[in-house]
């Protein structure tokens, strides 16, 4: 049996460190628990062994087998034997200290401590006179590639080190550095910004917030006010979050996820002003990560990006989900929210230990739900130097997914201890009052639901002990010394035991590990449910089946009986045993085994935790606005909620006065697409609660994360609603661009011409670069939308380069509609990951024509003169950022592709009109 000894550091949010100057701030803001800083942990179990494996095999062997990763630094002004390093190299050393620091605290190893100490020395001199810290040189310092991101990792290895030790020199070194980035960016007319690359160089705020926190130094507030300010200009996380824009429609590069260290940095500024907008920003982008890019591996990403839907196959790298723990932990503090502490669970269990080898020795880059594992130095071996032959951003980072737990898994506040982790171990710790406390589990968890609990005490203490429930175990027994707890345990939250505590007590809890089916959706997971039981996702793993990946049958989803099977663990050359082993039946009669997604693929076999899948329940889909506690106006109210792909699927929206839903005032059903504006009911000041069910023949399915709440108070502005029949904007375009439904945005260089019937200002004149109209729109429809206008070309042929009658472009490969002049002709066109559209229709110069671009489901037609011109597959599904619409140009591309000629009476639609509606608009003579 392995034992780890943990002695926890302070979290970078406690502001008094060792040796900290008095100009320390006094935090204003919310934290509902934090990391207990005193405290030693034994972790027991697989966790353990793979505590062991990356001390072992990585953290004790990687400088040495890797001996550029410090040397960089000290080449920096010298020959290299190749061009130049990755953009990035500066962070190699500051995530493999990060990690090496957690593991001292996870780790009774003796080398370790003092192999660390040696590299943070190296490290520590390696620092120019003027206080940088990485690779590059002189004339390049600061200016360019990744390096104030490399800065923030590196003096964030150091603080940790300083907190865990004392080490003065190491503090010092990173005072040096924060001071040489703000001789750079904080004063004069070189601005954060100017770095480039600022999704990702603007992380450094979250440093930054961190020691002004815990020195009050004016440079330090300084830069971050410029970085503020600057991030208006990409990824304005700030300001689009705390509107309650989802992540993935961030503008710019803020889906990426090296930004969501920009979001802990608001979370550290909430927590030293107190001010709701950095709280409301984390707080709405971190739930919309969680509601739409979340696998169920509780990896983040698609891609390196958030890209709203988790249904579509691209790289899951594990760098994001190392950067989505680091950032859920902070919501954890912030909130107080079990749900929170349920992510870290899903992430650390599946995640964590599936993208890195058992061994201990290799970690991946991409950590695919179905595919293979394999070495990140083989999956982005383009980042290969000499000298670092196995260092990239990944096999640097992932040992943090296991460091990070000292962070959370048990957390205190001045009234008692939260407990979030489950798993075998023990923990030892001191409370504020001095008094220590033991908690000890004996379990076979997360295989089996049972953990039993014992508290060692050096004598008898009141505190309150609260343990998570997860939200996923529908029915928790728990008994206090054999005895009944009282209240049954609500799923979602802490169930908290405030009593004097002696030592010996016994707390046993039992979660319901009833299995849980996942539906997938699109062309990609359609006809497949991924299976969790507890917190582990299950897989199919050829290694442990006599049949391939690609032969495997049909799971039959209506009859998920797992029955448990017996594990070899015996050690052999070249075998990792599974944590566990579930048998479950196919449709064809058959039985397959499946193991946990930790382990699977370990033996460099394939696997697929997409399972197919018969007799499926509806999928569960996240709803989208209103957003949490939103507030409008008695009156109409739209609900908008995320589209399942699945053509059986209906849905119910559910209305109440009461949070259990027994005072309904609305209960809409057999609805059958994702929004429904509730007319005339929501009609007195109050709050009320909604919740979307989905339906098919196999059950009902209720929206993840649970319902929501809003609020209607006759002060407030009206909800957003779309026009009855669905219109989101229109104007008659009468002369300018003033809407007859809807919110123009910008219009500029447009002039009044006659409109097709000869009437003066019946229409605009767009007469190229300067002609500009945009309207607002407060999302974009996912599957079904239409536009139609009247169009007057006069630049045609449209020679090297086109012209946009309509566009939604948001970034490339998110364009979710656009109506394009190319030569002579108009196309329907869209992108969305990659380009789709239809054939061409030829347009006249001098000569009206009627234009429709109508999208239902994975169909885009063309229409011309109220016919069919053409049509294209596209996906069925499109999710995009997009909040504004160009009118005869595109709307945020720099080049504006403008339209050159005349437009009247144009429309655009959250439904597919039907053929003989376009055809009735072109012969009225005007949009339906």
């Amino acid at each position: 049996m392995t034992f780890f000894l943990v002695s926890a550091v302070p979290s970078l949010l406690l502001l008094a460190g060792v040796g900290e100057p008095s100009g320390a701030l006094a935090p204003k803001g919310d934290v509902w628990m934090d990391t207990v800083a005193r405290s030693q942990w034994h972790f027991r179990g697989e966790m353990g062994r793979r505590i062991a494996a990356n001390v072992e095999n990585w953290l004790l062997r990687a400088p040495g087998a890797n001996p550029g990763l410090l040397e960089m630094f000290y080449r920096r002004e010298r020959h290299l034997p190749y061009d130049e390093p990755v953009p990035w190299a500066g962070e190699f050393a500051g995530k493999y200290l990060i990690s090496a620091v957690q593991a001292c605290s996870m780790s009774d190893d003796a080398r370790l401590k003092p192999f660390v100490a040696s590299f943070v020395a190296k490290l520590v001199a390696s620092q120019a006179e003027d206080g940088y810290l990485g690779p590059w040189r002189k004339d390049e310092r600061l200016l360019g590639h990744w390096d104030l991101w490399g800065h923030y990792h590196c003096m964030l290895g150091l603080l940790l080190w300083h907190d865990l030790t004392g080490d003065e020199q190491a503090y010092a070194c990173v005072r040096r550095a924060a001071d040489c980035i703000c001789d750079v960016y904080a004063e004069g007319r070189r601005r954060p910004i100017d770095a480039g690359t600022p999704q990702i160089n603007l992380s450094v705020l979250h440093i930054m917030a961190v020691l002004y926190g815990r020195t009050g130094d004016p440079r330090y507030l300084t830069l971050i006010q410029r970085i503020e300010e600057d991030m208006e200009k990409d990824g304005d996380w700030l300001r689009k979050g705390a509107a309650g824009v989802l992540y993935c429609e961030l503008p710019g590069g803020g889906t990426r996820w090296e930004s969501l260290h920009v979001v802990q940095g608001l979370a550290e500024l909430h927590r030293l002003t107190g001010e709701a907008r950095y709280k409301d920003a984390v707080v709405s982008l971190w739930e919309s990560i969680r509601d739409f890019d979340r696998h169920p591996s509780g990896a983040f990403s698609t891609q390196e990006c958030a890209f709203g839907t988790i249904y579509a196959t691209g790289s899951i790298e594990t760098c994001c989900s190392v950067a989505w723990l680091a950032l859920t932990i902070d919501v954890l503090r912030l909130t107080g929210d079990a749900k929170v502490a349920d992510e870290l669970e899903l992430t650390t269990w599946n995640q964590v230990l599936g993208a890195q080898h058992p061994s201990g020795s290799w970690c991946t880059y991409d950590n695919p739900i179905n595919g293979v594992r394999a070495p990140s130095y083989q999956q982005i071996r383009f980042q290969y130097r000499p000298g670092t032959p196995e260092l990239n951003c990944c096999s640097v980072n992932a040992p943090r997914g296991f460091g990070m737990l000292r962070d959370w898994a048990v957390m205190a506040d001045d009234a008692g201890l939260f407990v979030n982790f489950y798993g075998p171990g023990e923990v030892h710790l001191r409370r504020p009052d001095g008094r220590k406390v033991g908690i000890v589990q004996d379990t076979a968890y997360p295989v089996e639901g049972t953990v039993r609990l014992t508290l060692s005490l050096d004598e008898e203490s009141a505190f309150a002990l609260r343990l998570r429930i997860p939200a996923w175990s529908k029915t928790t027994t728990l008994a206090v010394n054999g005895a009944p707890a009282g209240e049954t345990p609500r799923p979602g939250t802490y169930f908290v035991l405030e009593r004097t505590w002696t030592d010996g007590d016994r707390i046993e809890v039992t979660f319901d590990m009833t299995p849980r089916c996942w539906v997938g959706q699109g062309p990609d997971r359609g006809g497949t449910a991924a299976v969790h039981a507890g917190p582990l996702l299950l897989a199919f793993d050829a290694y442990f089946n006599e049949m391939e990946t690609a032969d495997l049958a049909r799971v039959d989803m209506a009859d998920l009986n797992l029955e448990r099977v017996a594990l070899d663990r015996e050690a052999s050359p070249g075998y990792f045993a599974p944590m566990g082993l579930w048998k479950a039946r196919t449709t064809d009669g058959g039985k397959v085994l499946l193991c946990d997604f930790g382990s699977a693929g370990a033996h460099g076999t394939d696997f697929a935790a997409w399972l197919p899948a018969a007799n499926v329940a509806p999928p569960t889909v996240s709803l989208k606005a209103p957003g949490e506690d939103a507030v409008g106006a008695p009156g109409a109210v739209m609900f908008r909620w995320e589209v399942a792909t699945t053509a059986d699927c209906t849905y119910e929206l559910l209305v109440a006065k009461d949070p259990a839903f027994q005072e309904l005032v609305a209960h809409k059903t057999g609805l059958k697409t994702g929004l429904f504006v509730l007319e005339d009911v929501l009609t007195e000041d109050g709050v009320y609660h909604w919740k979307v069910r989905s339906v098919n023949d196999f059950g009902v399915s209720d929206n993840r994360g649970g319902p929501r709440t809003l609020h209607v108070d006759e002060s407030a502005l009206a909800f957003f609603v779309m026009r009855e029949d669905q219109l989101m904007v229109a104007s008659p375009l009468n002369g300018d661009g003033t809407p007859s439904f809807g919110s123009v945005s910008l219009q500029t260089g447009l002039a009044p011409a006659a409109d097709r019937f000869g009437t003066e200002d019946g229409a605009v004149a767009f007469t190229g670069e300067d002609s500009k109209l945009r309207y607002r729109v407060p999302f974009f429809p996912e599957r079904d939308y239409s536009f139609l206008a009247w169009v007057r070309p006069e630049g045609l042929p449209a020679k090297g380069g086109i012209q946009q009658i309509f566009s939604g472009w948001r970034r490339s490969m998110d364009d979710p509609l656009r109506m394009t002049i190319d030569g002579d002709q108009v196309f329907a066109r869209l992108e969305a990951k990659s380009a789709y559209g239809t054939q061409g229709a030829r347009l006249k110069n001098g000569d009206w024509a009627h234009v429709a671009a109508v999208k239902q489901g994975g169909t885009l037609t063309l229409y011309v003169n109220g016919t069919e011109a053409a049509s294209a597959q596209v996906p069925e599904v499109v999710c995009s950022g997009c909040e504004e619409i160009g009118i005869g140009f595109n709307p945020l591309y720099p080049g504006g592709e403008h339209f050159v000629g005349m437009m009247d009476d144009f429309a655009f639609y959250a439904r597919a009109l039907r053929a003989d509606e376009v055809s009735e608009a072109y012969e009225l003579g005007m949009s339906p």
